[in-house]
């Protein structure tokens, strides 16, 4: 009686940590457009200034790129936190930061680059993710199939590549014993990710990283207000929390169907 009592309650306390750990991961996997919609409703006029002063954008145009990433940031981060119209939202916010990327002149900068695909990884993580459950739900509705031919599977392998490609970022920027530590560190658990071996403890140990060393190398909090890496450090800050919140919903997931972890399962 006792021995059922204490396993009831492991299993309850186990469904509630993952739960919970789901519901901060996909907060995190929020961060970033929730931060940079914010930036922009607080420094509009400064927003405008460069649109239209340094990247030569008539007015009108750049009015309407900073009035649709705010509408779409806050309101895709709603529906990515409530679980809502996922795929627009996902759609939405990729859409967003490719957009930015393209008008703040960014698309040629490697280290910006590697980081908004890596991004885009992360929501698509959260999209397989939701993907796989609806499949393990309805088995039977045509979209299961055991072998590595589905839309889901190569889905999911190309949501832990990109999600991967944060790492890459490291090499980029000034070189530092931080940065090369960093890079050394990552190596293993980044390449198990991309090939799918040990994907969940691989894809934790990467998010306990990235909280870790997020706070170490992009702390803008102790630069002065004026600094000119201040706003950089911060934007990296936030993207690396939503990379993070896409490393815990891989925790969940697993790998899928083209990896290692399920080539081991079928030997």
């Amino acid at each position: 009686m006792v021995a059922c009592i204490v396993g009831t309650s492991s299993c309850v306390g186990a469904r509630l940590v993952k739960e919970g750990t789901q519901r901060f991961a996909r907060f995190l996997l929020s961060a970033t457009f929730l931060e940079d919609a914010y930036r922009i409703c607080v420094d509009f006029n400064m927003q405008m200034k460069f649109l239209t002063d340094q990247r030569g954008m008539w007015s009108w145009a750049a009015t309407i790129v900073l009035f649709v990433s705010v509408l779409v940031q806050f309101g895709g981060s709603g529906a990515l936190i409530a679980k809502k119209f996922l795929l627009p939202a996902i759609s939405g916010l990729s859409g967003v930061l490719v957009l930015q990327t393209v008008c703040y002149g960014y698309l040629f900068d490697f280290t910006f680059f590697m980081r908004n695909i890596s991004v885009i990884g992360a929501l698509v993580v959260c999209w397989a993710n939701e993907r796989q459950k609806e499949v393990r739900s309805n088995p039977f509705n045509g979209a299961f199939t055991l072998g590595g031919g589905s839309r889901l599977t190569y889905l999911q392998l190309v949501s832990r590549v990109l999600v991967a490609l944060l790492f890459f970022s490291l090499i980029g920027g000034d070189w530092n014993w931080m940065r090369i530590a960093a890079g050394v560190i990552v190596a293993l658990p980044v390449s198990a990710v991309v090939l799918g071996y040990k994907a969940r403890s691989s894809a934790a140990v990467l998010a306990v990283f990235l909280l870790i060393s997020n706070v170490v190398m992009n702390g803008y909090w102790w630069r002065p207000m004026h600094h000119p890496k201040r706003d950089f450090e911060k934007y990296y800050f936030f993207q690396t929390l939503t990379v993070t919140g896409g490393m815990l919903v891989l925790t969940e997931m697993g790998a899928g169907g083209l990896s290692l972890d399920e080539r081991n399962k079928d030997l």
